[in-house]
């Protein structure tokens, strides 16, 4: 069994990250790369002495490839360590007799999505280079608070049928919004708002897709070892 969750969660995380790490080169890294210039003050934008205009365009993505290693490197251990988790997820559910498909998995890595990216980005959006942020241990504190209780509210409505039960869990889903979330007192940001909403939504979708092949290739692979 543990032999299986092992090599189950390193081949489907290292395929994970590498696909992530692809659709961040060529979807979030340009945005990043184009941001850095506002930040260094290579570009400005917000000219009070002119019109709230610059050029777009991001620098050559090849100028740095030590950098996109390092993504290369982060997101192979990052989903190497999700895919643990998921693998662990559906080796606990075939305990209580449900069959590991490809559905399973699609479920697995939205319910992934859900608890380590969206819920903690409603109170921690994706932010650009050259924004101002709170306290960096507050939004820890912040973002482990809201991953520790979704994730235990969507396993109690996962394995819990009373109607106390879901009723906890869909208020363990909602206690961390009612904490508010970590804000400061002024907004700032030197980058264009149109790079910032486009940064916010590839961020996401990249997010969504990296975790939906996550759930597949985990669940195709955790059933044909199964079969092995």
């Amino acid at each position: 069994m543990f032999k299986n969750i092992i090599t189950c969660a390193v081949f489907a995380g290292a395929f994970s990250g590498i696909i992530s790490s692809i659709l961040q080169l060529f979807l979030v890294s340009p945005l990043l790369f184009e941001a850095e210039l506002y930040e260094s003050g290579m570009r400005v934008h917000f000219n009070p002495l002119g019109s709230p205009e610059s050029p777009a365009g991001a620098p050559n993505l090849w100028d740095n490839p030590a950098r996109h290693l390092m993504t290369l490197g982060f997101n192979l251990v990052t989903f190497t360590g999700f895919g643990f988790l998921l693998t662990a997820a559906f080796a606990l559910l075939e305990r209580k007799n449900y069959i590991i498909k490809k559905e399973q998995g699609i479920i697995g890595g939205l319910c992934g999505f859900l608890i380590l990216y969206l819920v903690p980005t409603i109170g921690l959006p994706p932010t650009l280079p050259g924004t101002i942020e709170t306290i960096v241990e507050t939004r820890q504190v912040w973002w482990l608070s809201a991953v520790a209780l979704t994730g235990t509210g969507i396993f109690i409505l996962i394995f819990q049928k009373t109607t106390p039960a879901i009723i906890l869990g869909i208020l363990f889903l909602i206690l961390p919004h009612l904490f508010g979330y970590p804000e400061g007192e002024i907004y700032y940001g030197v980058a264009p708002p149109e790079l910032a909403g486009k940064f916010s939504a590839r961020s996401s979708s990249v997010g969504l897709i990296s975790w939906l092949i996550l759930g597949l290739i985990t669940s195709q692979i955790w059933s044909n070892l199964k079969k092995a």
